[in-house]
């Protein structure tokens, strides 16, 4: 039995279904629908949080990661597909209690210039390392001062997924977050045959929002407790805390 999960090609033939170029696009409408699909989903990689209106970090896309610092080296490939840090750095607490510090990578290069006097690293800047054709530009963890011990650091880390390039290949996520996806890459290519904004980015905008209160586990358990006016008295009406279902549901038109 199959998982209800969109794959690649799943996707990009109901981009070419909704475009009328049919189920089987080739030559230039198939390059047109797999590029409408990247595009939906970055879209998707990348949404806006209704909160800080800031760009929401998905928690499939932090990555724990260990960090194995070693003696007399300060240089370290960070993994291919590293975006940023999403949490300090810390040190083993076994070993030493500290957290890194994020600073430029000029600070770092200045401060190698001084005396050295600690046994662990206690500052960091991420940079630009060589460039590789095959994933693009790598990145580079520097340290200061350089270690003279060997340590371990716990980070977690945002993840770049990788491309989707063969049919069967699966996105990101779930079976929910593909079929967010799924509807992105329709809004976005709604916008690339109509030019205006209509059902289909509407609806996108409000699965992913749905989505990313699913993720922040924000949805309530129970309405609370209902006390009375006495301070730190128990109400005799304590025993109606109501349950109400995880998740969200539509009321009259209106989400929950």
């Amino acid at each position: 039995m199959g998982l209800m999960t969109w794959t690649f090609s799943d996707v990009y033939k109901q981009v070419s279904e909704f475009l009328g170029l049919g189920t089987s696009p080739t030559g230039a409408n198939l390059t047109k629908v797999k590029n409408l699909t990247y595009r939906g989903y970055m879209k998707f990689l990348m949404p806006i949080s209704p909160r800080d209106q800031e760009i929401y970090i998905w928690s499939f896309l932090q990555q724990p990661y260990k960090l194995a610092i070693e003696t007399n080296k300060w240089e370290y490939l960070l993994p291919t597909d590293f975006e940023r840090f999403y949490r300090p750095i810390v040190l083993d607490p076994d070993q030493v209690t500290m957290t890194l510090q994020l600073v430029s990578e000029n600070e770092i290069m200045k401060n190698r210039n001084l005396l050295e006097y600690s046994s662990y690293p206690h500052q960091y800047a991420i940079r630009t390392g060589k460039f590789d054709s095959a994933v693009g530009s790598t990145k580079e963890l520097i340290m200061y001062p350089t270690p003279t011990t060997s340590i371990v650091a716990n980070c977690t880390y945002v993840m770049a997924p990788p491309k989707p390039t063969e049919d069967a290949d699966y996105f990101i996520g779930g079976q929910l977050e593909s079929d967010v996806i799924m509807q992105c890459a329709l809004a976005v290519a709604e916008n690339e045959e109509d030019e205006v904004i209509g059902v289909e980015t509407q609806r996108a905008v409000e699965m992913i929002q749905a989505l990313i209160r699913k993720d922040k586990g924000i949805a309530p358990d129970t309405v609370g407790r209902m006390r009375d006016s006495n301070i730190d008295m128990v109400s005799t009406m304590d025993y109606r805390a109501l349950w109400i279902p995880k998740g969200t549901f539509t009321v009259y038109g209106l989400e929950i």
